[in-house]
């Protein structure tokens, strides 16, 4: 009889140490899961990146528009970026291709303009390119292309030579020929 209470209490506490296994395993794996599902992505972490990975981001839908601000003066630098390439396109688009540094937050270009134009055979005129990173601190490189309406600068479909901040086109010179 011995035997048996034993052999009895030995099932009973195996059985209990097999449901605490179990349960043990399901709440590891559980809160496994809930760190997963509740840990901040790649783009949403705020802790800087170490790699230089580059990647492409093409936004230029909805087109921007040129902002023309007749009390605007240019504040002489902005957050660090390099115009790679810049086109005219359709007429009275212009393309522009940047690099910077960041991926951790959304960073925003303006172009803008006092609107003042040389009085020269074609007219020429300067467009400001802003870069505000947001404090994006990451170190990705990222290239990304911008397009902007800037058919607004000209007036009754005038032939405009741009300069923009610094850039210096290889092919010569932007120009925006929005009548032909």
């Amino acid at each position: 009889m011995n035997f048996i209470l034993r052999s009895e209490l030995a099932c009973i506490i195996a059985g209990k140490l097999s449901r605490m296994k179990n349960r043990i395993s399901v709440l590891l794996v559980s809160s496994l899961a809930l760190m997963l599902c509740h840990c901040k992505s790649k783009k949403e972490a705020a802790v800087p990146t170490t790699n230089t990975e580059k990647r492409e981001v093409i936004k230029g839908d909805p087109k921007r528009t040129l902002d023309i601000d007749n009390s605007y003066v240019w504040p002489g630098s902005t957050d660090p970026f390099k115009v790679l390439s810049a086109q005219i396109s359709d007429q009275d688009s212009l393309i522009v291709e940047v690099e910077y540094g960041g991926g951790c937050k959304d960073h925003e270009f303006r172009l803008v303009t006092n609107g003042n134009l040389k009085k020269s055979m074609p007219a020429q005129g300067t467009l400001y390119l802003e870069h505000e990173s947001n404090d994006d601190m990451c170190r990705a490189l990222i290239r990304q292309k911008l397009a902007f309406f800037i058919g607004n600068l000209a007036k009754n479909g005038e032939t405009i030579i741009i300069q923009l901040n610094d850039y210096n086109p290889e092919s010569g010179r932007l120009i925006l020929n929005p009548g032909k």
